[in-house]
């Protein structure tokens, strides 16, 4: 519970390959999910939240105490972002709205923003003057529509635009988009805001100007493989992908891969047969990366995509959610369908140069 110390017991992870080492354990959120992590600084403070949950909880590492960080009540938290100074976060709730919560005074600042779009993933600008968010809503046919857009959550101005609108004006085959699990990107500089998508035509990056207010497409090459899965690398330039290959011209005849390559040329850096797992999640220095699915995680290097660890969750019920990386990229976090939270440190020995 908030405010009380967390009950140690027998502990329920496994670890293969000695690569991490555990640091603390939270009960964040029984009866509930730890579906939203963020750190608010290097490894030392956690924010966790239920996906539509009434509460944000900052998990205090070295201590293992959980306080109540923000205390929305209904309809709940929908997503929220920690800015790159760590001095404010913005949170989208289940009702379409979306405000500032400052992490130096704790409290509200800034107007709360109404929109048309359940906003799903939020994203900073690095320079902290504006968020980027993919949102959806639904139609009176009950069919849904996304959209992208860039918000200063100090003044409510900014910009969105419909994705359909967007697609259809770049020649995109339809029948819709499909993202991949981590769709959107700011550029290093800030400029561009970036939106990863798969169709008929295969992958392409569709990329906003914030100078010129202008869309532009940058697909992939041709033969270029259908994602299931990615996370970018080197500023955009590169991903880390699960990627599913047609070895055939004609007939769903596949190969499904894990890959490192350039977006735009799609030239492999490495490539090795999948190894399960669908979601990826970077390591801020981009040196490791987490690969997971509901009954495990590894890590792996970038640079060669090889194991250096693996571990999993004993029980058989509970099962990984959600993860977080530190901005040190020294430790992880890791959010379960039972609302635990476990800390994990990466070994020194086990960190890739």
């Amino acid at each position: 519970m908030a405010g009380e110390r967390s009950t140690r017991r027998a502990p329920e992870l496994q670890v293969q390959g000695r690569v991490v080492e555990r640091v603390a354990r939270f009960e964040a959120h029984p009866g509930s999910s730890a579906a939203l992590l963020a750190w608010v600084d290097d490894g030392r403070t956690l924010w966790c939240a239920g996906h539509r949950g009434p509460r944000v909880l900052a998990l205090d590492v070295e201590s293992e105490r959980a306080t109540t960080a923000v205390d929305l009540g209904a309809p709940g938290v929908e997503s929220f972002a920690i800015s790159p100074d760590a001095r404010a976060a913005v949170i989208a709730t289940g009702s379409d709205s979306l405000a500032m919560w400052s992490l130096t005074t704790a409290s509200w600042e800034g107007p709360r923003i109404a929109s048309p779009w359940v906003r799903r993933t939020l994203r900073w600008t690095p320079d902290g003057a504006g968020v980027a968010y993919l949102g959806e809503r639904y139609d009176a046919q009950h069919l849904p529509h996304y959209g992208i857009g860039v918000i200063d959550p100090r003044t409510g101005r900014g910009w969105a635009h419909e994705i359909d609108a967007v697609t259809a004006q770049l020649d995109l085959v339809g029948p819709g988009p499909r993202f991949s699990s981590t769709p959107l990107a700011v550029s290093p500089d800030g400029r561009w805001v970036e939106l990863l998508l798969a169709h008929l035509d295969g992958c392409s990056t569709i990329r906003f100007d914030r100078e010129t207010g202008v869309f532009d497409r940058v697909p992939w090459a041709p033969r270029q493989p259908e994602l299931w899965s990615c996370a970018r690398l080197a500023g955009g330039a590169e991903v880390v992908a699960v990627a599913r290959y047609a070895t055939a011209s004609f007939g769903e005849v596949y190969r499904t891969d894990l890959v490192r390559c350039a977006t735009e040329s799609s030239e492999e850096r490495w490539a090795m047969k999948h190894p399960g797992g669908d979601t990826i999640v970077i390591a801020p220095d981009e040196r490791w990366f987490v690969l997971w699915d509901p009954t495990w995680l590894q890590i792996r290097s970038t640079h060669d995509g090889s194991l250096l660890g693996r571990f999993t969750l004993r029980g058989g019920e509970d099962r990984p959610v959600s993860v977080a990386i530190a901005p040190g990229s020294t430790r992880l976090a890791v959010g379960t369908t039972r609302g635990r939270v476990w800390v994990l440190a990466l070994a020194a020995k086990a960190r890739p140069t």
